[in-house]
């Protein structure tokens, strides 16, 4: 919602502003009815609640949910419901972390796109504008990231998580959300081993080298099966080499 109402600008038409109004009064709704159900589980969220300084209805995208890891400390809460919420902002951190990698690969396909193929201020003009569109859905990506590591922050502590979880979700800074250039990392392969070294910053994994009866147009990246975002395969362009992870 907070996207939408940023990417309508100072002359938005009148479609888009009952279509926005819409949306807002359907977000309503549904708060009304989290809120309903919410004091069945937290009763003494309803006093927090009303002392607090809410914004109005005209701004419902604003609203605070009161989730467990917004209420920790505050008031008592059951343990059950702080573990359901680190389930889900753990998913909910990696699901983001996996959209803003996919933006990026995106939008740097994208630059490359309009520098070989756009010819003339029209075509320049629709490539700019698409690639803007994707620079907002980065944003939203690293926004809702950070959102999910404040909230498993302070879910940690209740839990007695510990530190532990923090070194896959590091801290996303801004120079952190770029795409990856040409020859900024390097692949290497030895004893069925694949290197990553980028700076003095290396990862190793165990690996299986195929050969392919042809050389491979482009370089690709797949994924395994399920929502963890493992790596399963790449292949390596002008090459036959694929190398299939373990």
């Amino acid at each position: 919602m907070k996207s939408n109402l940023g990417a309508l600008g100072q002359y938005a038409t009148d479609i888009q502003l009952a279509k926005t109004q819409e949306q807002k009064n359907a977000l309503q709704r549904k708060i009304d009815s989290w809120c309903a159900i919410q004091k069945l589980y937290v009763p003494s969220l309803a006093m927090l609640r009303r002392n607090s300084d809410g914004p109005s209805e005209d701004e419902p995208q604003n609203t605070p949910l009161w989730l467990p890891s917004a209420i920790c400390g505050k008031i008592t809460c059951d343990r059950c419901l702080y573990s359901i919420e680190w389930d889900l902002r753990y998913a909910q951190a990696n699901d983001a972390l996996h959209d803003l990698r996919r933006n990026l690969q995106l939008r740097s396909h994208l630059y490359k796109s309009k520098d070989r193929f756009a010819t003339g201020q029209r075509a320049n003009t629709r490539a700019l504008g698409i690639i803007l569109r994707v620079q907002r859905y980065i944003a939203a990506s690293a926004a809702r990231y950070r959102v999910a590591c404040k909230a498993l922050l302070s879910l940690a502590k209740p839990l007695g998580k510990g530190s532990t979880w923090e070194a896959s979700l590091l801290e996303l800074h801004e120079d952190d959300i770029r795409g990856l250039k040409i020859g900024e990392a390097k692949l290497e392969v030895k004893d069925n081993k694949a290197i990553v070294k980028q700076g003095k910053t290396s990862v190793e994994a165990a690996v299986k080298v195929e050969t392919s009866t042809s050389k491979y147009l482009y370089t690709t990246i797949g994924y395994k099966d399920g929502d963890n975002h493992e790596i399963k395969d790449i292949t390596l362009a002008g090459t036959t080499t694929r190398l299939v992870f373990e």
